[in-house]
């Protein structure tokens, strides 16, 4: 089973600027893909989180890339090195700085060069790290971590029902009613169903 990368990393969010919903309507057609007449509250309540979620961690995906983070690296160690050069004055007794202000600059100055020299350390790890990395669509690796909740939920919604022999084309009807009601652009997944599958194979546990 595939995994999706990780979502993009993001600060504190107030989860309730992206509270989702679900109306009378969209809870009738979800249900009617797992075969009820109304849809369960935990199942509902479950995919109002992944919305919830889906939506607050969307805007964030949209840059974060691995060149965007190469790029904000690349551009640290730039201003680390103008930065660490100005400190410089303040550990060398032969700079133009005079006897009392070096005494006390001088300790601080040097914690800072010292912390530059690991930043700097840990920078170029971490870009050869991303340079491994292959490149991805990150509001496509965002609906892939999605679609993969989309499946949970839909296993715990139909754990009763027993096998079934068409369960992948009744998953993909329940995706395409959540993408409905969410307001998400679904076409391609109409005409090319196996795509969807292959999302909805996503491992998130």
């Amino acid at each position: 089973m595939p995994k999706s990368l990780p979502p993009a990393s993001i600060g504190s969010i107030e989860l309730d600027s992206y509270a989702a919903k679900l109306d009378a309507r969209a809870q009738v057609d979800i249900a009617r893909t797992l075969g009820l007449a109304v849809l369960p509250c935990d199942v509902r309540s479950m995919l109002e989180g992944a919305i919830r979620n889906y939506r607050a961690c969307a805007p964030a995906a949209k840059g974060t890339t691995r060149a965007a983070v190469i790029a904000a690296i690349d551009e640290a160690q730039r201003t680390g090195k103008r930065f660490a050069k100005a400190l410089a004055q303040f550990t060398d007794a032969r700079s133009a700085v005079d006897e009392e202000s070096l005494e006390t600059l001088n300790p601080s100055a040097r914690e800072c060069l010292a912390a530059l020299e690991r930043f700097k350390s840990n920078a170029n790890a971490a870009r050869e790290r991303l340079r491994k990395y292959p490149r991805v669509n990150p509001l496509q690796e965002q609906l892939r971590h999605f679609c993969g909740w989309l499946r949970l939920i839909y296993c715990h919604a139909t754990s009763n029902h027993g096998k079934n022999s068409n369960m992948h084309a009744n998953m993909r009807k329940f995706a395409l009613a959540v993408f409905a009601a969410m307001g998400l652009d679904h076409a391609d997944f109409e005409t090319h169903p196996e795509r969807l599958d292959e999302l909805l194979a996503t491992d998130v546990q």
